[in-house]
C-alpha cells in the first residue's frame, strides 16, 4: 500500500469516528454516557498520542537547541529504540505495542470497571516496558543480542 492508500484509510477512519460521534444529541445523555459515546474520538486521539508526542518532543528539543523546528536529527523515538539495540522490526513492534496499550487503555477505561482496568493496564504497562528495555537489560547483564555472554565469543 502506498501513500495514497494509507492516506485514504486514515481519512476514512477519521471520517467514521467523527461522523459516528457527531450525530449524538448531547441533551439525552449524562457525562458518563458521553464518554462512552465519544470513545471513537478518544481511540483516535489515543492512537495518535505516541506519534504526536514524538513530534512535540522533536520540536521542543530542536527549538531548545537553537535550531529550526524542522531541522533533521537522529533523536526521534525510533532512533532511540535502535540505539537501545532493537532491530528495525522490533522498533516497529515496540511502537505498535505502546500505541496499542494506550488505545486499549482508553477504550477499557470507558467500558470496564476500574477494578478490572487498573490491573490490566498495570500488567500491560509492565509487559510493554519490559519489551522496550530488553536490549538494555541484556547489555547490563553482559550479553550480546544473540543471548550468549559477551565473553564467550
Amino acid at each position: 500500500m502506498g501513500d495514497s492508500g494509507s492516506m485514504l484509510i486514515g481519512l476514512v477512519l477519521a471520517a467514521a469516528s467523527t461522523s459516528a460521534s457527531g450525530k449524538i444529541s448531547q441533551s439525552l445523555y449524562g457525562p458518563q454516557e458521553m464518554i462512552v459515546l465519544l470513545s471513537p474520538v478518544i481511540v483516535v486521539a489515543a492512537a495518535m498520542f505516541v506519534p504526536m508526542l514524538d513530534l512535540v518532543m522533536a520540536v521542543v528539543r530542536r527549538v531548545g537547541a537553537g535550531r529550526g523546528p524542522v531541522a533533521p536529527d537522529k533523536m526521534h523515538l525510533h532512533h532511540r529504540l535502535l540505539d537501545l539495540g532493537h532491530s528495525h522490526r522490533r522498533v516497529a513492534l515496540v511502537i505498535y505495542a505502546w500505541v496499542s496499550l494506550i488505545a486499549f487503555g482508553a477504550v477499557g477505561a470507558t467500558m470496564l470497571p476500574s477494578e478490572v482496568m487498573v490491573p490490566l493496564a498495570a500488567a500491560g504497562l509492565i509487559a510493554v516496558l519490559a519489551a522496550t528495555l530488553v536490549p538494555r537489560l541484556r547489555s547490563i547483564r553482559g550479553e550480546d543480542h544473540s543471548g550468549s555472554p559477551s565473553g564467550s565469543r
